[in-house]
């Protein structure tokens, strides 16, 4: 009988020969146990004598399928999906109070983790691979995340963890408020018991200059409150960070001078040092979120149509996150385990309320949408998706992958068949809806 490594049995390991004193053995491992796991880190076929059945019940070995050489078992080694995960990202809900303009949840009905002792496991799993960084996003979980804060207890229960919760601000300058079933007096009270919780960054959410930010949100006034409150934070013991999205982050003046006022009120001790030494504070600070905007959901009525849908070659259309995630791993309100927070409600490898955590991470490279984007299966359904989708065209090219792994996954899971037009129709309409395409019109 060959074993080998499963995906969380190498990231497991790796983490333990990395930080475990010598001669120490981890935590309920023989030393057999401890010498076949190495061997298997090398890549090396190994077929155990005994001691094998706990490494098979704890998920850090399986027997493979097939028989495999030394050269498939370092292929796999070297193509394990959970290599460059640095970071967990909790969507404890999607509920919210705001109206945002380019919101992506707009087309989604809320949903809120109604058990959180369901993640106990899950982010157990997380701090042995040695993960330390955990962002709780949403939706506005410090308004409607009841019970959230049980999870971060758990997380923090390793000293060495950070806990980030990401914000609109809505809580600024605000007095005698209900925050996630808790009252407060004043904002400075919330941010004092988030502290006191073991939350260790708040995170703030900025669209772009002032103008442009409170315009998106709905919310005059809301950009000055935003960069008072980094210094309010800072008093109570939280450590502020920004979260910006916008149409461009290269180097338009006004963004550069919009980013560069960011930049002076998070880090003061830094404001009068030279524009280049506070903007590469800005971009090296791990905490802080960079990304662009995606014209789909709520943000489809900011589109500018700079991209045809026959212009994307067929290989951008596989996202290296479903098969290589990068940094994030994702875990939906609804329960789905996910890299990418666009994909909405889509199915990604697996949903908590369905299976534990750690058998969904070992069996990624078997789920469709794995295996859509690793194995080039995308390019065969872009025939099938209608260009009235997308009047116009598209800003960015992640939203066609969206729209074609969105309807791949349609398709494969209701057995749709190719050939039935209308039932093809009906799925991309039925993707439109999703992905919340409000300029989407049929033609007939």
């Amino acid at each position: 009988m060959q074993v080998i490594l499963t995906n969380v049995g190498q990231r497991w390991c790796q983490h333990q020969a990395r930080t475990l004193p010598m001669p120490d053995l981890p935590r309920g491992i023989t030393l057999l146990q401890w010498k076949l796991l190495l061997e298997l880190m090398k890549g090396k076929v190994v077929t155990p004598d005994g001691e094998v059945d706990p490494l098979l019940a704890r998920g850090l070995v399986e027997i493979p399928a097939q028989p495999m050489d030394e050269a498939a078992l370092g292929l796999r080694l070297r193509r394990n999906p959970l290599e460059h995960i640095r970071r967990v990202s909790i969507e404890f809900t999607t509920a919210c109070a705001s109206h945002c303009l380019h919101c992506r949840n707009a087309a989604r009905p809320a949903v809120t983790e109604d058990d959180p002792g369901r993640l106990f496991p899950a982010v157990d799993l997380m701090l042995d691979l040695g993960l330390r960084r955990f962002d709780f996003i949403g939706g506005e979980v410090l308004q409607f995340g009841d019970g959230w804060l049980e999870v971060v207890r758990r997380i923090r229960r390793r000293k060495d963890a950070r806990v980030a919760v990401l914000t609109s601000g809505w809580f600024l300058e605000r007095s005698d408020f209900t925050a996630a079933g808790r009252g407060y007096a004043t904002d400075l009270a919330l941010m004092k018991d988030l502290a006191l919780e073991g939350v260790t960054h708040l995170v703030f959410s900025l669209d772009g200059p002032q103008p442009v930010h409170d315009r998106w949100r709905g919310a005059p006034g809301l950009y000055r409150r935003v960069l008072d409150g980094f210094g309010k934070a800072r008093r109570t013991g939280l450590i502020p960070q920004v979260s910006t999205i916008s149409r461009t982050l290269g180097n338009d003046p006004e963004v550069l001078r919009w980013l560069l006022e960011v930049a002076a009120a998070l880090y003061p001790e830094t404001a009068r040092g030279t524009p280049a030494a506070l903007m590469e504070r800005l971009h090296r600070d791990p905490q802080n979120h960079f990304s662009s905007l995606v014209d789909l959901g709520g943000a489809a009525v900011l589109r500018r149509g700079r991209l045809q849908l026959h212009q994307a070659l067929d290989a951008d259309l596989p996202c290296k996150a479903f098969y290589r995630p990068g940094h994030s791993l994702r875990l939906g309100a609804d329960g789905e385990v996910s890299t990418c927070p666009l994909m909405g409600d889509a199915p990604g490898f697996g949903n908590l309320r369905d299976r534990s955590l750690l058998d969904i991470l070992n069996r990624m490279q078997e789920t469709p949408l794995f295996r859509l984007n690793a194995e080039g299966g995308l390019a065969r359904f872009r025939p099938l998706l209608d260009p009235r989708f997308f009047p116009g065209g598209i800003d960015h090219v992640c939203t066609l992958r969206v729209a074609l792994n969105r309807l791949a996954l349609l398709m494969l899971g209701r057995g749709t068949d190719p050939g039935d037009a209308a039932s093809v129709r009906a799925m991309n309409e039925a993707v439109a809806g999703e992905m919340g395409e409000r300029l989407f019109k049929w033609n007939g």
